[in-house]
């Protein structure tokens, strides 16, 4: 899995996961996407990425289960979503 260290990736990142769970409002992929990185919001991992210094990158590696965990939170079925592919 990829690993986030600017807005950019993040954006990117949800990007990717857009493919996979296309019925999830933007929004709610946005916020699970965030927890996924450790978050509990999207606001929080935006103000963390501002403060970090430009010349050292924090590298955040997502994980998939806390994206399904925060996606089941926010009443999707992540695992019937990603499994209509």
């Amino acid at each position: 899995m990829a690993t986030v260290s600017t807005k950019r990736t993040v954006y990117a990142l949800k990007a990717l996961f857009r493919d996979e769970f296309h019925d999830v409002k933007s929004s709610f992929l946005t916020e699970a996407v965030a927890f996924s990185l450790g978050f509990k919001t999207h606001a929080a991992l935006i103000a963390y990425l501002d403060a970090v210094p430009g010349n050292v990158p924090p590298t955040l590696t997502p994980n998939r289960i806390l994206l399904m965990e925060r996606l089941t939170a926010l009443g999707y079925n992540p695992h019937k979503d990603a499994s209509t592919e």
